[in-house]
């Protein structure tokens, strides 16, 4: 695929594509998961195979972490890579009071399901009502809405 059919397919423009090509700018969050999803691929996906580990166990120190500077998301893959696998447990760092938006998923079938270890997480569903998530557990199934996660300060 050409960066125009690229630019056409994703809303990303042609020029901010060519300067990521060229390590010019750092890309978003939402930037990258748009991306991986025109070429079937989750970000979880992308991460695993920029690094190309194999191992079957990894430390903390070896696991691969990416940070959204515009919004201080920090995405930390925890589970090993395995080719077959697209099951992949991700720790997710949001600093209170940042926001951190996607488009719905181009992949069929994503499910994402959290847990929240502290602090408090609105989540807008394509508009629908905010649902609140506060230290417990929730499925979203991402391919049918556009999603935004807001995290609000800790109310304790």
């Amino acid at each position: 695929m050409g960066v125009g059919d690229l630019a056409q397919r994703t809303g990303i423009s042609r020029a901010t594509l060519s300067r990521l090509e060229r390590y010019e700018l750092s890309p978003s969050a939402a930037m990258l998961a748009t991306l991986c999803g025109q070429y079937g691929w989750t970000l979880s996906r992308l991460m695993v195979e920029a690094e190309q580990t194999t191992a079957s166990v990894i430390t903390a120190e070896e696991q691969v972490t990416w940070r959204d500077h515009d919004t201080g998301y920090i995405r930390r893959v925890a589970s090993p890579p395995h080719p077959k696998s697209q099951a992949k447990l991700i720790e997710v760092t949001i600093p209170a009071g940042a926001s951190v938006s996607y488009d719905s998923s181009c992949l069929k079938g994503l499910e994402h399901h959290l847990r929240m270890i502290e602090g408090a997480l609105s989540i807008d569903l394509g508009g629908r009502a905010d649902r609140p998530l506060s230290e417990k557990r929730s499925k979203i199934s991402s391919d049918r809405y556009p999603q935004s996660f807001v995290v609000r300060p800790d109310s304790s």
